[in-house]
């Protein structure tokens, strides 16, 4: 119990990145050089839609990120929370 808020605090840490992230990806690094497009025809990050892709522990916290997110309007989860057997 006595990591309990550190875990919390670093679960909120990470869900603001998360949220974070598109808008950083759709404005900061479009002028990347190592994004742009070996022809010279521009980034190779598609600025209009951002889409998200959830898959274990991604898919579980991935409903919370889609509630919280303003940028990403499409999302899939994908193996939520699967238990496995041995």
């Amino acid at each position: 119990m006595g990591r309990s808020f550190t875990f919390a605090a670093n679960l909120i840490q990470g869900f603001a990145n998360t949220v974070a992230m598109p808008l950083f990806a759709t404005t900061a690094l479009v002028d990347e050089p190592m994004l742009q497009a070996a022809d010279g025809s521009g980034t190779l990050l598609d600025t209009d839609r951002v889409l998200y892709t959830g898959i274990s522990q991604g898919g579980i916290f991935g409903t919370t990120f889609m509630a919280l997110s303003p940028h990403v309007r499409v999302g899939v989860l994908h193996v939520r929370g699967r238990a496995t057997r041995t």
